[in-house]
């Protein structure tokens, strides 16, 4: 199994023991599809993908939802006069909890969570000397967010929110639009 695979499987490990007892009985509430546009120190803004569940459980205050996620964005950049290639991706696997205020209509929550990303670098600039760097770390990081879920037509929501994960020099500030399926 390769290397990059064998981390995969043992982080989504990692991810369902994080999940808390509770959540893990909790019945599936909706399944969210997530489109980001992410920002990073000394970066212009790129986009990126996810998904979501939402889990609540009687065991849990009423308006707490549990939300684990996997999302994914990749930029590329490539200057071809000088001969210069850039790639920089994360992966997060991360579960988050949510307090929703109303339970009905328009719906403001705040939440926060825990997220194991995969960040990689890889740079190549052969006419420089630079034939491929590359850079690849694993770290976890707490995250917090905000938004506002809006009912569109029978089971479907919109879901607008803003989320910062603390990762040291490579935090990120994602803006969120969501379509969520609720069961």
């Amino acid at each position: 199994m390769p290397h990059r695979a064998r981390t995969l499987a043992l982080a989504g490990l990692i991810a369902f023991l994080a999940i808390p007892a509770p959540a893990l009985s909790a019945p599936l509430t909706g399944v969210e599809g997530i489109f980001h546009t992410v920002f990073q120190q000394d970066q212009s803004s790129f986009s990126g993908i996810g998904v979501r569940v939402h889990l609540k459980s009687a065991q849990l205050i009423e308006n707490v939802t549990i939300t684990p996620s996997i999302q994914y964005w990749r930029n590329h950049s490539r200057l071809s006069s000088f001969d210069i290639a850039s790639t920089r991706s994360d992966a997060r696997l991360g579960v988050d909890a949510r307090y929703t205020f109303l339970q009905y209509g328009v719906q403001p929550w705040v939440g926060g969570g825990w997220g194991l990303h995969f960040l990689s670098n890889k740079v190549t600039a052969p006419s420089l000397g630079l034939v491929e760097a590359e850079d690849s770390v694993m770290r976890g990081g707490l995250s917090v967010g905000g938004g506002i879920s809006t009912p569109i037509a029978g089971q479907l929501t919109n879901d607008f929110g803003i989320e910062y994960d603390m990762l040291g020099a490579q935090s990120q500030l994602k803006l969120n639009f969501g379509l969520r399926y609720r069961f």
